[in-house]
């Protein structure tokens, strides 16, 4: 309703609007009296009637601004009262500034609380799927890979000495990756040195050839091939020594070594220095015997009277640092299977017969290549032979299956 000053005053202007009326109108003299009558006795209504159309805008009648509601307020049962006191668990932090948890929206929807919009996120989590790809139902545990890519296949090995009736230990032996059998060109070496010379190049003979050779082992090439090439190096280191020393000279030493790779067993040798292959209860020699034992064998039919004119002990080829008479190295790789071993020796092995040898073998390779060195050496000791030599023992087991 417009207030009382406001309309009072429109009444009271009223009359001075009637000629502006009559003259706008068109209306003859004789009308005009009747017009005004009537204006008078409507002039109240017409009023009013205008004021309610000033004051239209405010209460978003017709004359109200585009885009607003026209609607009346949301019914007061909406909204809760101010006086009710929210839930302390409902209450925001203080570091927070918490909205009226009463406060309607724009639209009318009550707006969530702090704790709503909370649990609406953790869930919304917990719903979402988590970002880890599963590994393929079909993917192989790492802990089936080819045990040839997985590893090296561990070899056992072992080595012992006795030094007889000599006042000095000659022989040496020694070992390259020994403990594994590796695929990528790494192999197990065994050597075994017998020196010979005198007390002082005997013992210094066996020690040169046995260093130079581990030093001289490549990795490039073929084993046959890095097997010469280490021989030469060990004949080499023989030749250096004496050159500095001429009291060496004489100096020399037996070598036989063997590798075991995954085409099967390759040697080198020079001497009389054994290498034995074990399987299944039977010893066999492998290398050649460069001592003057088997020419002599092969006399004693023929030539009886020469055969016993000779040293079976004297050798036909030795490392002794100019060029090696007789080399003798394996055709072909001799084929290994699990559960064979292989024994290099010296000759003061050879106190045991072959057979001798392989039934010690038999009995305590169970045990290991450790309790068969053992057991040999104790075998020889146990002879008691007054002109003992030193004897050497190197062996390397070929497991019974793959590791």
């Amino acid at each position: 309703m417009p207030d009382l000053p406001a309309l009072v005053s429109g009444l009271s202007t009223a009359p001075a609007l009637l000629p502006a009326v009559v003259l706008m109108s068109g209306l003859g003299p004789t009308e005009v009296p009747s017009v005004v009558g009537i204006v008078l006795v409507l002039q109240p209504a017409i009023v009013l009637m205008w004021w309610s159309w000033r004051a239209a805008p405010a209460r978003g009648g017709p004359g109200a601004p585009a885009g607003r509601e026209s609607e009346a307020p949301p019914e007061p049962a909406d909204t809760a009262p101010t006086s009710e006191t929210p839930n302390p668990a409902d209450a925001a932090s203080p570091s927070e500034t918490p909205e009226p948890a009463d406060a309607a929206s724009p639209s009318g929807t009550p707006k969530p609380t702090v704790r709503e919009r909370a649990l609406e996120a953790a869930e919304a989590a917990d719903a979402a799927p988590t970002s880890e790809t599963p590994e393929p139902a079909d993917a192989a545990p790492e802990s089936e890979v080819p045990a040839a890519e997985a590893a090296p296949t561990p070899l056992r090995r072992a080595g012992g000495q006795l030094i007889g009736a000599r006042e000095a230990q000659e022989d040496e032996f020694g070992f390259i990756d020994g403990s594994t059998l590796d695929p990528d060109g790494r192999h197990p070496v065994v050597i075994v040195a017998d020196g010979m010379g005198g007390h002082a190049g005997g013992e210094m003979a066996g020690r040169l050839a046995v260093r130079a050779f581990v030093d001289a082992y490549g990795l490039d090439g073929a084993p046959a091939d890095r097997l010469g090439a280490a021989l030469d190096a060990a004949n080499r280191s023989i030749d250096d020594a004496v050159r500095e020393n001429l009291s060496l000279d004489g100096m020399g030493a037996t070598l036989v070594a063997a590798t075991v790779t995954t085409d099967g067993l390759e040697w080198i040798s020079v001497g009389d220095s054994p290498l034995y292959l074990y399987r299944a209860g039977r010893l066999k020699r492998l290398n050649e015997d460069h001592s003057m034992a088997p020419v002599i064998e092969a006399l004693r039919e023929s030539d009886p009277a020469t055969a016993r004119g000779m040293n079976p002990n004297e050798l036909r080829s030795a490392l002794v640092g100019f060029e090696i008479a007789k080399v003798d190295a394996s055709p072909m790789p001799e084929l290994l299977l699990p559960g064979d071993l292989i024994v290099a020796a010296t000759d003061g092995l050879n106190t045991l017969s072959v057979d001798e040898t392989a039934s010690i073998v038999s009995d305590c390779r169970g045990d290991g290549p450790e309790a068969v060195t053992d057991a040999l050496l104790a075998a020889v000791a146990a002879r008691a032979v007054p002109t003992q030599d030193n004897a050497t023992v190197a062996i390397i087991e070929i497991p019974d299956r793959p590791s």
